[in-house]
Formats: C-alpha cells, sequence, structure tokens
C-alpha cells in the first residue's frame, strides 16, 4: 500500500523559509566552515575527498539510491582530514 506523498503547501514553505534563516544567520558556507575551520584541507586531501565523494555518488546512482551530494562530501572531506 503507497501512501500519499503530497505535502502540504504551508508545510514547504515553512521549512523552505526556515531552511533560508538557518543559511543567512548561522551558517553562510557549510563547506568553508569544514575546510578552515574544522580541519586543515591541504590539496591532495580536498582531491581525495573529491574522489571519495564521486565513487560514492557514482554508486550511489548505479543502485538507484538516493543521496545527498553535501552530505556526501562533507563525509569524504572529514575522513580524508583525519587520515
Amino acid at each position: 500500500m503507497m501512501l500519499p506523498t503530497v505535502l502540504a503547501p504551508w508545510l514547504v514553505s515553512a521549512s523552505y523559509l526556515k531552511f533560508l534563516h538557518y543559511r543567512n544567520c548561522h551558517n553562510p558556507c557549510p563547506l568553508q566552515t569544514l575546510g578552515v575551520d574544522l580541519v586543515v584541507m591541504t590539496p591532495s586531501r580536498g582531491y581525495s575527498a573529491e574522489l571519495a565523494a564521486t565513487a560514492i555518488i557514482a554508486l550511489a546512482s548505479t543502485y538507484g539510491l538516493p543521496v545527498s551530494t553535501t552530505q556526501v562530501i562533507v563525509g569524504s572531506a572529514a575522513v580524508a582530514a583525519s587520515i
């Protein structure tokens, strides 16, 4: 049995406004925070993170899995920086 996937317009609008508020007031650029404030990102680590993210997204696309590119690149950068 499939459930309807229609969202109420007010819910979509409220979610979008909440996202804009957070993005503008709290953290305008999460990748800059990751690359500057959280870890030291060298060119080789950045390349490794991008390569890992590309492989993960390609693999997920092959199997039809929905993935967030932002979450994948942040996770890849965190792992590359920890090595």
